[in-house]
């Protein structure tokens, strides 16, 4: 069962290749591809696989809904240094991963007695450490006190540079609707598309709007789709941007879902990149410049960074426990025309696709070509009835979709099925090359 060339083909981010090479037989791999029900299947037929490797059976188990098996499996295993045991079922029992963490790291430790509801003793432990994962820590803990978690928001972004978010009402802690950067001098380049689907974002949507037109690359058309909202969504969209000429609303009759309006924003888009971005998040005033900069000296075709999510309370969550910054499909930048030509456009479901996107340009144009930058471009709201934060999408705490991890395997299916075509991994609008759960089928 053990496949160490997919393994490594798995390392290097070419997905298909690796299952083209044998992965589907190797319970591991299967895990590391997040095939996760195809991986519990395996597990179950191959007890040696799942005690050699207990990291990727747990992750297996819990994201297929056998949360109490894994931690009963977790119970037998011995602490180890590395972040990975703890953090594969940290969500489910922050104080037993604790338990099994035998490493150096204090601000996942702090993290996990945080989650573990020991507070005073998460405060005690990040007297000792360092990092922005730390200081972001401490920002969290200081919400209440803005001035208090000031420093500790500087000491965050300084590790990648950039000025800190400060709260637009000093009295309220940073959050996606209160927050303000200092940007960098004016940058000047080629035009950049940026585009914004919104349903029903009242709420979040002007200070979104706010972060895209206040960016240090000024020259910019901003394509705002408001996707048949019923409630006053594009009218506070049009009111935060004043007038300014670069922003473009697009009205959907119909509600159709963010990818379709993506779609729509992207066949009418102008600029040698485009980029995307949630109504319900606060970009850093540099982001788009940050991206450009990295995408042209690493010659990218394809680029993305991380995002910090904040409560309206100014409370940061993670995706399980632990660290708090996460990859952020919404954060993607791509050069329009080769991307059109070769890969066309977005996968008109309900959710998911952006990562099938993003995946599809790494098997198009290879992960050279398609980087994930480690830095925090954006803050995006967490709130419990969003695709991020409901338990039951695959990303809250002690949840899982099976409707999301079906469409993740439908789509690894099509891809390693054109591995040597790729020109039918190219959509035109609307298209369904494979067969979609229900549930998130438009």
């Amino acid at each position: 069962m053990n496949n160490p060339i997919a393994r490594f083909l798995i390392r290097q981010r070419r997905r298909s290749a690796a299952m083209a090479m044998g992965a589907l037989h190797d319970p591991v791999a299967l895990s590391r591809l997040e095939l996760h029900r195809l991986a519990v299947r395996a597990f179950d037929r191959d007890p040696a696989a799942a005690h050699a490797f207990p990291v990727e059976r747990i992750r297996s188990l819990t994201a297929t809904g056998r949360a109490g098996e894994a931690l009963d499996f977790a119970r037998t295993l011995a602490p180890r240094p590395q972040h990975d045991l703890a953090l594969s079922f940290s969500a489910f029992d922050p104080g037993l991963a604790l338990t099994k963490y035998a490493g150096p790291d204090a601000s996942l430790r702090a993290a996990l007695m945080l989650a573990a509801g020991r507070e005073d003793d998460a405060r005690r432990a990040l007297d000792t450490a360092s990092g922005p994962q730390a200081a972001f820590l401490r920002a969290s803990l200081d919400r209440h006190d803005p001035a208090r978690a000031a420093p500790a928001w500087r000491e965050g972004f300084a590790a990648w540079s950039l000025s800190p978010p400060e709260p637009v009402d000093p009295a309220l802690p940073v959050s996606v609707t209160n927050a303000r950067a200092d940007a960098s001098p004016v940058v000047d380049g080629p035009l950049i598309s940026v585009i914004m689907p919104s349903r029903n974002a009242s709420r979040w949507v002007a200070g979104a709007v706010r972060s895209v037109l206040d960016q240090s690359w000024r020259n910019l058309e901003f394509l705002f789709v408001d996707d048949a909202s019923t409630d006053d969504n594009a009218e506070r969209a049009l009111a935060a941007a004043d007038g300014d000429p670069r922003f473009v609303l697009i009205r959907q009759s119909q509600r159709g879902g963010a990818y379709t309006a993506r779609n729509a924003a992207l066949a009418r888009a102008k600029g040698h990149w485009v980029a995307v971005q949630d109504s319900d998040e606060w970009a850093h005033p540099d982001r788009l410049a940050r991206q450009v900069a990295e995408m042209r000296a690493r010659k990218l075709t394809a680029h993305s960074g991380r995002s910090l999510r904040v409560d309206a309370e100014g409370e940061i969550h993670a995706r399980g426990v632990w660290p708090l910054t996460r990859w952020a499909p919404s954060t993607l930048m791509f050069e329009r025309a080769p991307v059109l030509q070769r890969a066309g456009y977005f996968h008109q479901v309900l959710s998911g696709a952006d990562n099938e996107y993003w995946w599809r340009l790494v098997q198009l144009f290879g992960p050279r070509r398609a980087a994930i930058s480690r830095t925090p471009l954006i803050l995006g709201a967490w709130r419990a009835d969003s695709l991020t934060g409901a338990k039951d999408s695959g990303f809250g705490s002690g949840g899982f979709n099976l409707d999301r991890l079906i469409y993740w395997e439908r789509w690894s299916f099509w891809h390693a099925r054109n591995l040597r075509t790729p020109a039918a991994l190219r959509l035109e609008p609307g298209d369904q090359p494979f067969r979609s759960p229900k549930k998130i089928v438009l």
